[in-house]
């Protein structure tokens, strides 16, 4: 993908989109040196999506070996390893920041569960779905009209004249 910049003149950078500290890293250089040199770069991120476009879809078609080779390139695992291997955090730093977010997880689903149950309506979603439209019927001159097929006379084409009708009023 990075190829196609050449063809624009601009300059570009691959980046393995698996690894967050290099993605930082090289993001964070990029734009010191866009905000100095304003520039177009393409940037292309190297992943892998690991499930389907959507849950119905699975990943059936998907080698399992591929499947397999980019397990292992998982960024959420790899930066927690790297968290760790770096002593920058401490696996019970991990275990008390997950049993706070849980917590915080499990109070608010409780406030959202105490609430009083939604009813939908056909008539309350359709309340402010569209906006409503306030039209005004107006009518149409004799002289728009000659001026409309002289205009459509001359240039054949039926999509101008609904265009000027339009822009007319």
């Amino acid at each position: 993908m990075i190829d196609k910049a050449k063809g624009y003149g601009m300059e570009s950078l691959q980046i393995d989109g698996n690894n967050i500290v290099e993605v930082y890293t090289k993001i964070s250089e990029l734009d010191k040196s866009v905000r100095e040199n304003p520039r177009p770069v393409l940037v292309e991120f190297l992943t892998f999506r690991m499930r389907g476009h959507e849950e119905a879809s699975g990943t059936k078609y998907v080698p399992k070996e591929l499947l397999k080779s980019w397990a292992q390139k998982d960024p959420v695992q790899n930066y927690y390893n790297y968290l760790l291997n770096n002593k920058l955090i401490t696996i019970e730093e991990d275990i008390n920041f997950r049993a706070e977010i849980n917590k915080e997880i499990n109070d608010n689903l409780a406030i959202a569960f105490a609430e009083e149950p939604i009813i939908a309506s056909l008539e309350n979603e359709l309340q402010d779905v569209y906006n409503p439209q306030r039209f005004k019927e107006i009518a149409v001159s004799s002289v728009i009209c000659l001026i409309l097929k002289c205009f459509w006379i001359k240039n054949n084409n039926i999509s101008k004249i609904t265009f000027l009708q339009f822009s007319t009023f």
